[in-house]
């Protein structure tokens, strides 16, 4: 199915549906990593990167469907999710210079 926006999902993952494209997600995951590629990161560091975001947030969706009604409590979750991805990101990156 296709999900058109960030609480879509949350209702097609109520009504069962496993499998969803999420419309303007891989689009601008995929912006991204040129993006990346264009201020010169290579193109495996770029892919990770991206990777890394989906996955954290593909995960982040599943975790926080129980709340998708909740709207403060989504918002709080939603910064504890940024602070964690930005502390992946450090960890990565400090990964990368000490190789």
């Amino acid at each position: 199915a296709g999900a058109r926006n960030r609480q879509h999902p949350y209702r097609l993952l109520n009504r069962g549906v496993t499998h969803m494209y999420r419309e303007t997600f891989e689009s601008s995951l995929q912006m991204t990593a040129d993006v990346f590629e264009a201020l010169g990161f290579d193109r495996d560091e770029a892919r990770f990167a991206v990777d890394r975001f989906r996955d954290h947030d593909e995960q982040m969706l599943l975790s926080t469907q129980k709340y998708a009604q909740d709207e403060p409590k989504l918002i709080e979750l939603a910064k504890q999710a940024r602070a964690e991805l930005e502390s992946l990101f450090e960890k990565d990156a400090a990964e990368r210079k000490s190789a």
